[in-house]
């Protein structure tokens, strides 16, 4: 899946798929004890992906993982 397909699931979905692939990868019982965890910022969406310009996001300084490439 490509990531243009995967910003059009619903965002439960992405999750899903997320964890799914985490755990083929990890092995579930690691996967769900990890998520366990961050399971609150997994599930706060609020800032992120608002505008397709990164810089312009509402995060501002706090969110620029793009800065890292």
């Amino acid at each position: 899946m490509d990531n243009a397909t995967f910003d059009k699931l619903p965002s439960r979905t992405q999750l899903a798929y997320a964890l799914g692939m985490a755990s083929r990868l990890f092995g579930r019982e690691q996967v769900l004890r990890h998520y366990r965890q961050i399971a609150p910022l997994a599930r706060d969406r609020v800032g992120h992906g608002d505008v397709a310009d990164p810089a312009a996001n509402s995060w501002g300084g706090v969110w620029q993982v793009y800065r890292a490439e």
